[in-house]
Formats: C-alpha cells, sequence, structure tokens
C-alpha cells in the first residue's frame, strides 16, 4: 500500500533522485496478511502504539490483505527489475534473528559509514506484535480455505493474469498430469 501512497501517478525520480531502495518483506506472507487485517481493525501498526479497537477474525479481510500484499510485492518488483534501480532486500524474519547484522548490511548498501561493534537490541527497535490471536486467525483461515473450492484462486488468478479461468484450469491440469505420468513412469 506504500505504493500507491507515496507515489500514485507520480515519478519515483522526481520526488527521490538516485534513491537507493531498501525492500522490507515477509517470506511468510500468510502471517503478514493475518498482521495487516489485525492492523487496520485495531489501528496498531507498530508495537508502541496502543490499539484503538479489538481484532476480530474476518476471513474477507485477511483475504484481501494477502491479495493486496501479492500485488504491491509484485509492482515493487516490476519497477526494481524494469528500471535496474539499487535495492537491497530485507526479510522481516531476518531482521528478528540478527538485527544489528541486518542494519549494517543496510547501512553498507547505503553508503554510509558504519562503526564497528555495533550493537542493536531489540529494546531499541519495535516489538514483534503476533500474539496467540494471530495463530488462531491463520489456523481458522487455512481450514476455510482448504473447505473452499478452488474456483476462488482461479478467480484471483484470472484477475492477476488477464487470462480466462478456463485456460489456467488446462494449464494446471496439465501440470498435473504430467506430474502424475513422471511419478507413475508412464508416458
Amino acid at each position: 500500500m506504500h505504493f500507491k501512497m507515496l507515489f500514485g501517478e507520480k515519478g519515483i525520480e522526481d520526488s527521490f533522485p538516485n534513491a537507493k531502495f531498501v525492500f522490507v518483506r515477509r517470506r511468510d506472507l500468510m502471517a503478514q496478511a493475518v498482521s495487516l487485517a489485525k492492523a487496520k481493525q485495531t489501528g496498531s501498526w507498530i508495537s508502541y502504539q496502543k490499539p484503538a479497537a479489538e481484532a476480530t477474525y474476518s476471513r474477507s479481510e485477511i483475504e484481501k490483505a494477502l491479495k493486496d500484499i501479492l500485488r504491491d510485492n509484485a509492482r515493487w518488483e516490476y519497477l526494481f527489475s524494469r528500471r535496474g534501480w539499487p535495492c537491497y532486500e530485507v526479510y522481516y524474519e531476518d531482521f528478528l534473528e540478527r538485527p544489528t547484522d541486518t542494519i549494517t548490511e543496510i547501512g553498507v548498501f547505503l553508503g554510509l559509514e558504519v562503526r564497528p561493534g555495533l550493537n542493536f537490541t531489540f529494546g531499541q527497535l519495535p516489538q514483534r506484535q503476533s500474539d496467540h490471536l494471530n495463530q488462531q486467525f491463520r489456523e481458522r483461515y487455512l481450514l476455510e480455505v482448504q473447505e473452499s473450492s478452488f474456483a476462488e484462486e482461479l478467480e484471483f488468478l484470472r484477475d492477476i493474469e488477464g487470462i480466462p479461468v478456463t485456460r489456467i484450469a488446462l494449464h494446471l491440469l496439465g501440470r498435473i498430469r504430467r506430474k502424475m505420468r513422471q511419478l507413475t513412469g508412464r508416458r
């Protein structure tokens, strides 16, 4: 969502000439979608913000968050690839595991003088907000999706691919048939 908020129709180079980008993303997109859906409900986007409301499970909000994340990541990747902009990719999970190393690597990428011996602790940084609700919401969402038809996925794929659902379905069936032949040794 930052892409639309920051730039809209305006060119990035107009706002930030010769910019370098630090692309922060998650490996676990489902966890990110649950967190995003909760943040939108509670108004608490970072650990030091007090929630203004209580989070409640909403399959549709998690679904929307997941689709938005996928689209937004694709937008950024497209621009980085097409424009050749310098980009340093940071995974949230790596940052949690190695905050000092990650911050040092970002500093080096940005051409900043990095003092040796820096040590960041989580007391200095925002805290992880995930709690028992995140896991409950995730499990419930995944259970509901398993019980739903594959048509929802095909609809989303059609939207982003711009090709008919039947073509996607035939492509997927072809891949499944080929895989089955490989597994069974048949031609």
